[in-house]
């Protein structure tokens, strides 16, 4: 078992702390998680238990915004990480910036066109 929430999460190089451009310091407080998964999950992913957590993390965030539960401005300031910053994660993760509007919403949209 491990904690899915930690205090600093980096995406990769572009995301590190020195980098201004992407990083946001946040002031919220943090809870803990407990989330447990198979051992199997972090060597079929090649990830150990820190890096999956982050991961996890990620990925909760990002389908919490697919699903409108939270703005990419909240979603990117709990990840303490910039607005372009999280929506970019959305497209790395291959999640849709527009959400999933339905028929009726596509077909307004086309007419507006």
């Amino acid at each position: 078992m491990f904690s899915l929430f930690q205090r600093e999460i980096i995406l990769d190089d572009r995301y590190r702390p020195d980098s201004s451009k992407f990083v946001k310091k946040s002031n919220m407080g943090t809870g803990d998680i407990q989330v447990s998964f198979p051992e199997e999950l972090g060597f079929a992913l090649k990830m150990q238990q820190p890096e999956l957590a982050n991961e996890m993390r990620r990925l909760a965030f990002v389908k919490l915004y697919e699903l409108g539960k939270l703005s990419s401005g909240k979603a990117a300031q709990m990840l303490g990480i910039s607005r372009v910053a999280f929506l970019e994660l959305v497209g790395i993760y291959q999640g849709s910036i527009l959400g999933n509007p339905g028929k009726d919403q596509l077909e307004q949209d086309l007419l507006n066109a």
